[in-house]
């Protein structure tokens, strides 16, 4: 995945997706986002909802402390569809650069049908 405007045609640092069974409204979805990255250790978690193209998305924000001393920022969509849940999760050392390369590849995320 890149995007060209964010980061000159190049990949992104970090991006993983995962595809859970099972749905949640956005609400809840919220609610279990900030349970799950509390108890994973990461500072300064912020929660909203976003409205894409697919439909509604929680999006978690959030610090971690990388080996050496360094900061990680993470930013994490959480997306209902067709009863899973999928998750995007972007980390990148340089928080403004990251939220701006999620928010693009999010904003041309789509799901297609297979056979």
């Amino acid at each position: 995945m890149s995007s060209a405007g964010e980061y000159g045609g190049s990949f992104y640092p970090n991006m993983n997706v995962g595809v859970y069974p099972g749905s949640l409204s956005t609400a809840l979805l919220d609610a279990q986002v900030k349970i799950q990255l509390a108890q994973t250790g990461v500072k300064n978690i912020k929660t909203k909802t976003a409205h894409f193209a697919f439909g509604s998305a929680i999006v978690g924000t959030y610090d971690i402390a990388a080996t050496g001393g360094a900061t990680l920022y993470g930013t994490q969509f959480y997306a209902p569809h067709a009863g899973d849940t999928y998750i995007v999760t972007f980390t990148d050392a340089n928080q403004s650069k990251g939220t701006r390369a999620a928010g693009a590849a999010m904003a041309s995320w789509r799901y297609t049908k297979h056979g």
